[in-house]
């Protein structure tokens, strides 16, 4: 993030322009998901020992774990304020910007169409 103080905030708490997306303001609805696919790893203890390592015949040889989505710790989802367009952005492309800098219907920072101080 630009200012490594400032943490995401989401649901709307803060506005933000995003690196890329000259001239719009964005709003945070959470944490990217990512895919983390299902992983078998051979755990055998018994390398050596003529162990067939059969995961039918020696399931404890094996470390199995289930495909999952989880919260990414680099990229949030953004929307575009004015559109409802989502993008998965990188954290460090965020800047916060004050509830006066965009216009509220249409999303573009620096118009002052509809602005709440």
């Amino acid at each position: 993030m630009n200012n490594p103080e400032i943490s995401p905030k989401f649901g709307g708490e803060a506005h933000y322009t995003v690196d890329g997306y000259s001239g719009i303001a964005f709003y945070l609805i959470g944490r990217a998901q990512e895919y983390i696919p299902e992983t078998v790893i051979n755990e055998c203890g018994n390398v050596g020992t003529y162990c067939a390592c059969d995961p039918e015949e020696n399931p404890e040889c094996w470390l199995y774990s289930e495909p999952e989505y989880v919260d990414s710790d680099t990229q949030v989802i953004a929307v575009m304020v004015g559109d409802d367009q989502r993008h998965a952005v990188d954290i460090d492309d965020l800047t916060e910007i004050p509830e006066t800098g965009y216009c509220r219907e249409c999303g573009q920072t620096g118009c002052t169409a509809v602005v709440y101080e």
